[in-house]
């Protein structure tokens, strides 16, 4: 008996059924998306706070050595002699002073690219650094030597900050003090190391109290007196 062929019938996506299917990965991704961004800022803010650790314990730890053979302070101050005498509280920007300290060769083992990360690409040399644009990190020079170890010391160049925005016992908020359009993190956050060497992250939604970047750091006439902020070069990209 011939046996007559049994036609399969195949399954297959209708359009629609595609298309709610787009529809329905749109919709997660749209969902996963803020979650994925924050955690890469989250881990391109740790690692820029880490390399600016390790910009802060090596100056701490060269001005411990200078102290023990009278030999003076490395740090930003109006009066630093290391790299010739310069008063880096009116430096134009802070490129002045860290290509002074690896020129001075106080920063042992260090490189131009230590100051880079999250977006800001690395110098190849000393004429690329100064030109702006390779570096991330702005400045409050002229710390006193006593200044507390909470008080702020480096900071992303987005923060658009003066020394008139932290001064006095009650300063303003500082959660509209970001550049937007300047890496690293345009208005999202900022990452700053304290005189102690401590690292934080703070989102600018947060820093509407400015204590959360302050600490219990002071700027007046008795303390950080002659302290100011000394902004990165070329920030605007």
């Amino acid at each position: 008996m011939k046996k007559t062929p049994i036609k399969t019938k195949l399954s297959a996506f209708t359009l629609i059924e595609l298309l709610v299917v787009i529809a329905i990965l749109g919709i997660l991704m749209s969902l996963m998306f803020p979650q994925i961004n924050n955690a890469l800022q989250n881990a391109n803010a740790t690692k820029l706070g880490n390399n600016g650790m390790n910009i802060v314990k090596a100056i701490v730890q060269e001005n411990i050595v200078r102290d023990s053979n009278s030999r003076g302070t490395i740090w930003p101050s109006k009066n630093a002699n290391f790299f010739g005498k310069v008063d880096y509280t009116a430096a134009a920007n802070s490129e002045r002073y860290f290509s002074d300290l690896i020129q001075s060769q106080a920063l042992e083992n260090m490189s131009w690219s230590i100051f880079s990360g999250a977006g800001v690409p690395a110098a190849r040399d000393k004429t690329e650094f100064e030109g702006g644009g390779y570096n991330a990190w702005s400045m409050i020079a002229g710390l006193d030597e006593n200044a507390q170890d909470d008080t702020p010391f480096i900071f992303s160049r987005n923060f658009d900050i003066t020394i008139s925005d932290i001064q006095g016992e009650n300063p303003s908020p500082l959660n509209g003090k970001f550049l937007a359009d300047v890496r690293p993190f345009g208005n999202s956050r900022v990452v700053f190391v304290q005189k102690g060497t401590g690292m934080q992250v703070q989102r600018a939604k947060d820093l509407a109290d400015p204590l959360l970047f302050l600490f219990g750091s002071t700027f007046n006439d008795k303390t950080n007196a002659a302290a100011k902020v000394v902004q990165a070069k070329g920030v605007k990209e």
